[in-house]
């Protein structure tokens, strides 16, 4: 979103040598570190909410992956920023602050949602529409907010085509549907162990309802079977 939203930000009057260039290694690292960052927090939360009885402890790990999440949006803004090759970049500190309280926050209710939900969600698409838009709320609220408080000086004019702004948007768009594909993959493989018991359970059934001469036999190879 950070890169494909920068490319509304239109410098001068639209001269392709006083755009905004990014360098492409700030490009990929700025999408790969959120993703470390954020597992991370998802995996405290995981670990303490659902394995924790205690509210204090549950709680504290929600607010620990919230504080992830929203420190790796905003990481992932500026750092990103940080890669621009012509310019140089003036902050605004409130803007700053509030860009993060923004990510901090939305992160916080959306995984707070996700969390609370994760017995039942799935079966109900609204829920994950409101997930999903408290996400996007994180996300493009820090961005704008950030971008407000953002000015630039430039240090050089770009020499080449424009199409160089095109790299970085190629690779965040390259990043994000390796990540979408390999999420796909691992649900479609964690479906297979319940696909193969739903598959299973008739012909347990029919064996243990089946005597024969050595009905007993067969019964305990039935329950040996079980899953």
């Amino acid at each position: 979103m950070h890169f494909i939203g920068n490319r509304a930000i239109i410098l001068g009057d639209g001269e392709v040598e006083i755009q905004l260039y990014y360098s492409a290694t700030y490009t990929a690292v700025s999408a790969i570190l959120p993703v470390v960052v954020i597992f991370l927090g998802l995996l405290v939360a995981d670990r303490f909410y659902k394995g924790s009885k205690r509210a204090v402890t549950r709680y504290s790990a929600l607010v620990v992956c919230g504080i992830c999440a929203g420190a790796a949006v905003t990481e992932m803004h500026y750092l990103g920023n940080y890669g621009t090759t012509n310019y140089k970049l003036k902050l605004s500190w409130p803007h700053v602050y509030g860009a993060a309280s923004i990510a901090v926050g939305a992160c916080l209710i959306s995984f707070g949602l996700f969390f609370h939900w994760s017995g039942h969600w799935v079966n109900f698409i609204w829920r994950r529409v409101i997930v999903a838009c408290f996400l996007a709320l994180a996300v493009s609220g820090m961005h704008w907010t950030a971008a407000a408080g953002t000015w630039y000086e430039i240090r050089g004019y770009h020499v080449g085509h424009g199409q160089e702004r095109n790299i970085n948007v190629i690779i965040a768009l390259c990043l994000v549907s390796l990540l979408l594909m390999m999420t796909r993959i691992m649900l479609t493989w964690s479906k297979v162990p319940l696909r193969l018991r739903s598959m299973l359970r008739p012909r347990l059934h029919k064996t243990t309802s089946t005597k024969d001469a050595q009905g007993s036999c067969t019964a305990g190879r039935a329950r040996c079977c079980h899953f």
